[in-house]
């Protein structure tokens, strides 16, 4: 999919987007000069980022690893700036009042809601993955709920949920962990994989 950006006219006059500039590169914010298309106070304008200047798209992406997007006019000053931090896979980020936050289902063109205050660590265990000669007990470390299995799965709720006891490896494993914590998306999951 395309990575998507929304824009919305939060001024009480029509603002034509013809009039601004797109870019991810503070150095050149001319890079993107949006479509002829003016939008009523409180409408909604939602650029496809491709990468590619075909179909009327964007002619960059937004990094997974993040970066900063600016809107320019044509004077070349810029007028918005927002800083996108990393993101897991099929999640966004945005606006909700004068706060920024994280959101696990886009809202094209309708207001954020309130969304998550970040992005749970990723879960770490205190062995890495590697040949075994022997049983191994393992600990798992990271913030808020830490969920795992060991058959291959990707954790959810409905997995096991760690309790600071070690998890004892006795045969081939792969383990499986993902956090969940208070007002914030799941974190990515991590897997480790023990041979024997």
């Amino acid at each position: 999919y395309y990575d998507l950006i929304e824009l919305q006219n939060i001024s009480a006059e029509e603002v034509n987007l013809s009039r601004y500039y797109l870019s991810d590169k503070k150095s050149n914010p001319y890079l993107w000069q949006m479509p002829d298309v003016t939008l009523a106070p409180g409408e909604y304008y939602v650029v496809r980022a491709s990468g590619d200047e075909l179909d009327g798209t964007a002619p960059f992406k937004v990094s997974a690893t993040g970066e900063a997007l600016y809107l320019s006019n044509l004077e070349g000053e810029c007028v918005e700036a927002l800083y996108v931090p990393a993101l897991t896979p099929d999640t966004a980020f945005g606006r909700f009042g004068d706060l920024l936050r994280y959101y696990d289902q886009p809202s094209m063109g309708e207001p954020n809601p309130d969304g998550y205050k970040g992005i749970t660590l990723t879960p770490q265990a205190s062995k890495n993955s590697g040949p075994l000669a022997q049983a191994a007990s393992v600990f798992l470390n990271g913030e808020g709920n830490i969920y795992y299995t060991l058959d291959g799965s990707t954790p959810n709720e409905q997995s096991a949920l760690y309790d600071g006891t070690p998890i004892e490896i006795t045969a081939s494993t792969v383990l499986r962990v993902r956090g969940l914590a208070e007002n914030s998306l799941w974190s990515p999951t991590r897997t480790y994989t023990y041979l024997f």
